[in-house]
């Protein structure tokens, strides 16, 4: 097969628009992928300037030597709509090597260009959220400089701007309350990959703690790179405050419930709360004495000790003993509320039995 014919198919099979040019850029020549592309005829395009082909915007160039130019810009259709194309025009020399004409690729950008309009707007879209989260957001590095932090993270740490934080010396290692925390969470990671939910406490700018909820995930997408810290956090300073509020209420209504609201004194629930422990003492193996030792005071060498529940269960019964007889001795005014109610005996009974 000749050169020429080899020429001739390759022209016309191409799938990018060719033009062919005489020295003075007016079209000699086009192929049907020009034509599909522009929407025209070839009467509409032979004989007319290569500018004719191209709106008035803005040229975008990328290269150019003596035999070589290329550059983006846009091409009109017969319809009036402008497609983006890339152009390469290439200089024709006869075998003198004077100027016999040009070549021109032109290639269509469409698909490129939305694609990239789409990263632009994905792009936005993420500066956007990363800006506007009310999660604090940070990136780093494993020495502890910081790369990225997001308003978030800069507003509930008490600094007044992200540059400020960006620009703390020990970067990420000053954060944390125990510098230590931030060695562990590193072993974890390096190990793990990831962390979710994980509690840590950080130190505000001025110096107070401040309790977070943090999600950390160790980016390693840079092969060559040096890994990449990555976090999102919570702050739950307020939950952490609440909580300990709760636990002193609580130890509050547990120690009110074991004594008599009038008197101050413990009540029969705190008896029996002792008498399950002694009780469970027992159980476990704890050795109970049964006998005094020889010599003790108070006794002979073998008195034995009764159990605790004896012991209370005596108390209760002195008591109400004491209690009668403490009415008694009153009179019947007692009963109409003529004079102070007797003490009962019951009462101090935890305090000398245990």
């Amino acid at each position: 097969m000749a050169s020429e014919d080899i020429y001739r198919r390759v022209f016309l099979d191409a799938s990018e628009g060719l033009i062919l040019l005489d020295r003075h850029r007016v079209i000699t020549e086009v192929n049907p992928a020009l034509l599909a592309l522009t929407g025209r005829e070839l009467p509409d395009l032979v004989g007319r300037p290569e500018t004719a082909l191209y709106t008035r915007h803005p040229v975008e160039f990328f290269s150019a030597s003596r035999d070589h130019l290329s550059f983006e810009t846009s091409l009109s259709r017969r319809d009036g709509r402008e497609i983006p194309v890339l152009v390469t025009r290439t200089n024709l020399r006869d075998e003198s090597g004077a100027a016999a004409g040009y070549m021109v690729f032109i290639i269509d950008l469409t698909e490129l260009k939305a694609t990239q309009e789409e990263l632009r707007r994905a792009e936005r879209r993420y500066h956007n959220m990363y800006r506007n989260a009310v999660q604090g957001m940070f990136q780093s590095r494993l020495s502890g400089e910081l790369l990225r932090v997001n308003p978030a993270y800069a507003r509930f740490l008490g600094y007044a701007t992200t540059e400020e934080m960006l620009k703390l010396k020990a970067g990420a290692v000053e954060l944390y309350y125990d510098p230590a925390e931030r060695g562990e969470i590193l072993r974890l990671l390096k190990r793990r990959g990831f962390l979710a939910n994980y509690e840590v406490k950080l130190r505000r700018k001025d110096g107070t703690p401040a309790w977070v909820l943090a999600n950390y995930r160790l980016n390693r997408d840079d092969p060559g790179g040096e890994p990449i810290i990555e976090g999102i956090m919570v702050d739950n300073t307020r939950q952490k405050r609440l909580e300990e509020e709760l636990r002193r209420e609580h130890r509050k209504l547990q120690k009110l419930s074991l004594r008599d609201n009038l008197t101050g004194l413990y009540n029969t629930r705190f008896l029996y709360q002792a008498l399950e422990h002694g009780q469970l003492q027992a159980d476990r193996g704890h050795p109970r004495p049964l006998e005094r030792q020889p010599g003790a005071a108070g006794g002979g060498a073998h008195d034995p000790i009764p159990h605790p529940r004896t012991r209370i269960r005596g108390g209760l019964r002195r008591g109400r003993v004491r209690a009668g007889a403490a009415r008694l001795r009153q009179g019947p005014g007692a009963r109409q509320g003529r004079s102070d109610p007797p003490k009962n005996a019951a009462h101090d009974l935890p305090l000398r039995l245990l």
